[in-house]
């Protein structure tokens, strides 16, 4: 059993479901996670997202975006207390392929409510990936 940082026990079981596909030049997401009420749930939790990415023809960089859904136990804005059980979430960046393999992204990450002990204030992020 695994305790998270607020005391919230957070062993729970979460199936998810995702449809991809291409809307011209922009690669398209949605998807659904659900957790019904359970041991390491106050209550149900259902997630809403989209994820939206697109190149830039005839240069290394792809632009992104984000926006999620949470409604339930597991809103961020219910965590800080607020007694709101619905919040949003998102991001918006870019990335770039550089030296044939590796990618490098910068994105700007935010939540809907309140600070978190500073765990949930929106972030500048800045990635570095590898494939092989």
């Amino acid at each position: 059993m695994w305790d998270c940082w607020a005391g919230i026990d957070a062993e729970y079981f979460e199936p998810y479901a995702t449809v991809s596909g291409d809307l011209g030049p922009v690669s398209a997401k949605f998807g659904v996670n659900y957790a019904w009420d359970q041991k390491g749930l106050a209550d149900d939790n259902l997630y809403l997202h989209t994820e939206l990415s697109s190149a830039i023809p005839t240069t290394p960089l792809t632009l992104s975006a984000h926006l999620g859904y949470t409604d339930g136990s597991l809103a961020p804005t219910l965590l800080a207390g607020t007694g709101d059980d619905s919040a949003f979430d998102w991001s918006v960046g870019a990335s770039a392929t550089v030296l044939g393999s590796l990618t490098l992204g910068v994105s700007y990450v935010g939540v809907e409510g309140p600070s978190i002990d500073g765990l949930t204030d929106d972030a500048v992020v800045v990635s570095l990936g590898a494939s092989f």
